[in-house]
């Protein structure tokens, strides 16, 4: 039989996959042709010549933009994700199966699937990039997507606020969508992430403009753990003040990591100690993965007050930043400081 067919915007035609034949008129019409009982019965895999039952069983693959049922719009609960077909209503129509896709997929879906789990050292941002695709049809309607359709990216950590990415599906069907976030998670947890379709900017107060996704929620086990290196600092544990000693520091990224981090010494002393001067470190040092760090540093108190010991902590400290407004200390020690003093 003969049909002509109007295709979906971005719809690509592939006779090899779908059935029937299907050649180019103009734009997107098409003629369609070369479709048997046997056709739709064979790819489907039923045991069934019978066209009212081909139509309805649950073997079509419900996401194919060309078969002869239509979506039940009162029976689906799109803000579920819960999609239901039912018979057309015009009647059943082989024709109708003509560029009919096995293979479809739902019209918004994973391109790749985002990991299960994932490990993040304590002063580092989440990052995650998803990529989603367009499937051949509509989701609410019997119509085909189209590029100015868009996508509510919804993810969530733990119970927290709900944050978005909207963006449009420009790609055409079965090319990815690629959407980013970053975040600053500090605790463990389970990353919630939600894939909602909508026709244009949604309003968040009312959720009815959007569809979820039918299995497109995702969850993502997230471990904050403890950077992976190793740090040693060596030094006297007592000191007298005006003289200068030294001490030694030596720091190993552990791991095949090819972010940089940062590390830097410093010394912290009591109220009764001043002008502190830690000398021998160039600023911040960087260092990536498997590397190791080696150096010294030179540390010189002088006290206001003489004949008074005075703890004094030398830290080293990595962080993902210079800023170090998030740090982690991988090795320390005290020196017991006692002296005349001098009040320089």
């Amino acid at each position: 039989m003969a049909k002509s067919i109007n295709i979906p915007e971005d719809y690509t035609v592939d006779n090899t996959n779908n059935l029937g034949t299907m050649t180019l008129v103009s734009g997107d019409n098409y003629n369609g042709t070369n479709i048997t009982i046997s056709d739709v019965k064979n790819k489907i895999g039923a045991t069934t010549y019978d066209l009212g039952s081909l139509a309805v069983t649950s073997l079509v693959n419900k996401w194919a933009y060309f078969q002869s049922s239509v979506w039940d719009t009162e029976n689906s609960d799109y803000m579920n994700g819960v999609y239901i077909r039912k018979p057309n209503p015009n009647g059943y129509d082989l024709g109708a199966f003509i560029g009919y896709n096995h293979n479809a997929n739902p019209p918004v879906y994973w391109y790749t699937e985002p990991p299960s789990s994932i490990e993040i050292e304590i002063f580092k941002y989440f990052s995650l990039s998803c990529k989603l695709a367009r499937g051949e049809g509509h989701p609410i309607s019997n119509a085909g997507m189209e590029s100015k359709d868009n996508i509510d990216f919804e993810y969530q950590m733990n119970n927290g606020a709900k944050s978005h990415i909207y963006r449009s599906l420009l790609s055409g069907v079965g090319l990815p969508t690629t959407f980013s976030l970053s975040e600053n998670i500090t605790s463990s947890g389970t990353l919630h992430l939600r894939p909602y379709y909508y026709e244009q900017e949604p309003d968040m107060s009312d959720k009815l403009q959007l569809a979820m996704i039918e299995d497109g929620a995702r969850d993502i086990a997230v471990s904050i753990v403890n950077p992976k290196f190793s740090g040693s600092l060596a030094g006297p544990s007592t000191g007298m003040f005006g003289e200068s000693f030294n001490f030694l520091y030596s720091i190993t990224r552990t791991d095949a990591s090819g972010q940089n981090l940062y590390f830097r010494l410093r010394a912290f002393s009591g109220a009764a100690v001043n002008n502190t001067k830690l000398l021998g470190t160039t600023g911040y040092l960087s260092f990536s993965g498997n590397q190791t760090r080696e150096g010294s540093a030179s540390l010189y108190i002088s006290s206001t007050q003489g004949g008074q010991d005075v703890f004094v902590s030398v830290f080293l400290e990595c962080s993902n930043s210079t800023s170090f407004s998030t740090r982690y200390t991988i090795a320390n020690t005290s020196i017991i400081m006692s002296g005349a003093g001098g009040g320089v």
